[in-house]
């Protein structure tokens, strides 16, 4: 018989290797994501590759295994994930939509940078809000984004090199990684309409606006109608989905950089930037008639990040060069 790419005959045949026609970074077997999504999933995993020595595989199914713990740990061995890496670097999100539930399966390689605890967070607090949010395509890149911040964080502290073998092993996982509900609803944090309106409105220092925000991180703050943030803030922010991951994340970046923070004002304009890192991009403040606000809007169009997670201008052209 031969192997198919189908997930019930690879979870039955894992003596068997996938053929080079099988998609090395993304099987979505009901077809929940567009052409354009998996293109850009495939192509931001094979940057992952050739960058970070990590292969990242997703794989949605299509009907609920028996044990989604059996089946990833299967689908692992048969695809021989890190099989193209130095060591045991694979990596695998399997996606069960109908079971309502996902799990990570890592290799042994990476088992120091992505403890179970950690994955098992990200998955509970990344990808369930998106899988609930019906917007599975998002959720991956999200669960992505944090997974490469994580690595790269430990390339900075010196705990990871891609550019060396980690073991002998060439592909294989001895079972690390961990399994979520995506049905869950989080913890969220309920702000007053008055303290809203007060501690979160425009601040009278680019400083105090930043120090509020900081404070909207630190308490999982949903409201897009913050006074703290600009027009523009408010409109894109009704149309992205915020977790709680996802501020916590940058909670923490920003956390160890703050004390080397650069504040440079002109006009009615204000850029907070942290000349020690490239992971921490720059903030951008915008002067309205009654105080600072934060300009999350402008700052998504002008900078963008790249495949190691560093920051860059994409429009030097911005009214906000002069502190870039």
């Amino acid at each position: 018989m031969r192997c198919s790419a189908t997930v019930a005959l690879l979870v039955l045949l894992t003596a068997c290797r996938p053929s080079a026609r099988v998609d090395e970074f993304l099987l979505d077997e009901p077809g929940l994501l567009s052409a354009k999504q998996a293109d850009r999933i495939r192509t931001y995993h094979e940057q992952l590759l050739a960058d970070l020595d990590i292969h990242f595989k997703v794989v949605i199914l299509k009907d609920p295994p028996a044990s989604l713990e059996v089946a990833a740990l299967r689908l692992f061995e048969a695809y021989a994930l890190g099989g193209r890496t130095r060591g045991s670097k694979g990596l695998l999100l399997v996606i069960d939509p109908k079971g309502r539930q996902a799990r990570v399966q890592i290799g042994y390689d990476l088992e120091p940078i992505f403890p179970d605890g950690f994955l098992g967070y990200v998955q509970r607090e990344q990808m369930a809000p998106f899988y609930r949010a019906e917007r599975i395509a998002e959720g991956i890149e999200s669960v992505v984004e944090l997974l490469v911040g994580r690595a790269t964080g430990a390339i900075d502290a010196h705990a990871y090199d891609p550019s060396t073998r980690e073991s002998a092993t060439t592909y294989g996982s001895g079972g690390g990684g961990a399994r979520a509900r995506l049905d869950l609803e989080p913890q969220t944090v309920q702000v007053a309409a008055e303290r809203s309106k007060s501690e979160f409105g425009p601040q009278h220092s680019p400083e105090a606006a930043f120090a509020a925000y900081i404070r909207v991180l630190e308490g999982h703050i949903k409201d897009v109608d913050l006074g703290l943030y600009s027009p523009a803030t408010q409109v894109l922010l009704r149309t992205r989905l915020v977790t709680n991951a996802q501020q916590q994340n940058e909670l923490a970046s920003v956390r160890e950089v703050l004390g080397t923070r650069i504040i440079k004002e002109q006009d009615n304009l204000a850029v907070i930037r942290f000349p020690s890192s490239r992971r921490v991009p720059p903030y951008f403040l915008r002067r309205q008639a009654n105080g600072w606000t934060i300009d999350l809007a402008t700052a998504s169009r002008v900078i963008g990040f790249d495949q190691l997670n560093q920051w860059y201008v994409r429009d030097t052209s911005t009214e906000f060069a002069f502190g870039l």
